[in-house]
């Protein structure tokens, strides 16, 4: 039980630090969105709100159905895997796309500077730009390691024999038990075990082998001579 809180636990807490990473970079595109005149070099801020709307929403729903009383699919295992790589993934395209040489310059080009000198607006939106790039990679890791992690618990835990790590939501598998395999194991298992231990003895073979102990053919007594008789057979009589 303990064991399950503390995986709960890291859990809600690798998901709230995306989140907060996902809030800024929300802000800070829905500024650039603001200040930037639209281009084909600005693509990467409608994508980028995209993405982070779409963590938001995944995030927040596996969140709330996980602890949910009844087993819902979105919240089984293997649909976490799906969506948290699918935003990982996502994450890691929009820090490649803010890599790119040509939108370093956008902030340069689509904004005025200050004639007064006191305030470069250029030189504070890439500074938010790199903050965007950097969170980006942040979030890609964070989810990717993730799944990479829970990926391999998932593995061993099916190879084991309980295949229904996949069906069971996150916070209610029991991750690091590693004990004897219950009635889901596999058969290379249950195969082995079943040879280790004796045969069952039931009341039919017993019956059984009573039965076919007993002779088939059984002489009468007077059928068969006595030993008075024999002793006074002469040889080579019989």
């Amino acid at each position: 039980m303990a064991i399950n809180l503390t995986v709960n636990i890291f859990r809600l807490a690798l998901f709230a630090l995306v989140m907060l990473w996902t809030l800024i970079v929300f802000i800070l595109l829905v500024n650039f969105q603001t200040l930037v005149i639209p281009s084909e070099y600005t693509s990467f801020i409608p994508f980028g709100i995209i993405v982070s709307v779409m963590t938001f929403i995944i995030l927040t729903t596996l969140i709330l159905l996980a602890r949910a009383q009844r087993n819902f699919m979105i919240a089984q295992v293997r649909s976490e895997l799906l969506f948290v790589g699918l935003l990982g993934f996502m994450w890691f395209a929009l820090g490649l796309y803010t890599s790119t040489g040509v939108l370093a310059d956008i902030e340069v080009e689509c904004t005025d500077g200050d004639e007064d000198g006191e305030w470069d607006p250029s030189e504070a939106l890439l500074a938010q730009y790199r903050v965007v790039k950097g969170f980006a990679f942040f979030n890609a890791i964070l989810l990717l390691a993730y799944v990479l992690l829970l990926l391999i618990m998932c593995i061993r835990h099916h190879n084991a024999g309980r295949k229904q790590v996949w069906t069971s939501r996150v916070p209610a598998f029991p991750w690091f038990f590693f004990g004897p395999v219950k009635p889901g194991q596999s058969q290379e298992k249950r195969a082995a075990a079943t040879s280790a231990l004796p045969p069952p003895v039931t009341a039919a073979p017993r019956r059984a082998a009573r039965h076919n102990s007993r002779p088939t053919h059984v002489s009468r007594p007077s059928e068969q001579p006595l030993l008075s008789d024999l002793s006074d057979l002469r040889p080579g009589e019989s």
